[in-house]
């Protein structure tokens, strides 16, 4: 009996380590799983930061062809009005009178 008891206690102690080791072994691996999804994550960030900072920059370059455009566009209104009202200026100069 006395060899059954200590038997027993042998198999309890291998149990509890076994399951001790596979306990940390899992943690490890939850650890090191957490982790790497978490470099992930950095890394996307990094990315969209990246993307975010060209975004910016492409935004600003183009809000200054849409500034010099309409800035070209002002100026050949004022071309276009200028014209119309130099030429009745000088059409007017140039017709017949009624009476002829």
């Amino acid at each position: 009996m006395n060899l059954e008891k200590t038997a027993e206690k042998t198999v309890e102690k291998t149990v509890e380590k076994t399951v001790e080791k596979t306990v940390e072994m899992t943690l490890e691996i939850t650890q090191t799983a957490q982790e790497e999804r978490f470099i992930a994550i950095e890394i996307k960030v990094a990315h969209q930061e990246d993307l975010m900072d060209e975004l910016n920059k492409l935004v600003y370059r183009q809000q200054q062809k849409i500034d010099q455009l309409e800035t070209l566009c002002a100026a050949l209104a004022r071309l276009i009005k200028d014209a119309r009202e130099s030429g009745d200026q000088s059409q007017a100069a140039h017709e017949r009178p009624p009476h002829y």
